[in-house]
């Protein structure tokens, strides 16, 4: 423990079948926000913080600090969307290249059918990451697995 901050080790990433590390709250509306603040230094395209909105491994939508392989820090969105039962992973947007020194805030905020991602630097204004996701992929009817 560090100053009161929770701690995760980590472990694997959120579509495999060993264990992860995560803190998890489900969704009881169809409309609400998410929101963590993360301080990670990833050094390599392996280790990743984040963000989730999960349904199960097949369907997920997993805003990310890592690296890239240079060892730069960047945000990522990684998508399980109706994977089942390949498991085939997506990234529906560009990667955002992000200082090293910052603490990072996280957000979704689903409203019916959406789900956009926005982050902000420490004390900077929250910025939106396109492109705005589909939150109905978070459901049984979406799974197509069942």
């Amino acid at each position: 423990p560090d100053n009161g901050k929770l701690t995760l080790i980590r472990r694997e990433a959120p579509g495999s079948w060993l264990e992860q590390a995560l803190v998890a709250r489900r969704q009881t509306h169809f409309s609400y926000d998410a929101e963590t603040v993360i301080d990670v230094a990833p050094t390599d395209e392996r280790t990743f913080a984040g963000l989730t909105a999960y349904y199960s491994r097949y369907n997920f939508v997993y805003l990310t600090v890592g690296a890239h392989s240079d060892g730069q820090r960047e945000l990522l969105i990684m998508a399980a969307e109706m994977s089942w039962p390949a498991g085939k992973l997506r990234f529906p947007a560009e990667p955002v290249r992000i200082p090293h020194a910052d603490t990072i805030n996280l957000k979704l905020t689903i409203r019916g059918h959406t789900l956009p991602f926005f982050y902000a630097l420490t004390a900077a204004r929250r910025k939106p990451i396109v492109p705005v996701l589909r939150a109905t992929l978070l459901s049984d009817d979406c799974g197509r697995h069942l």
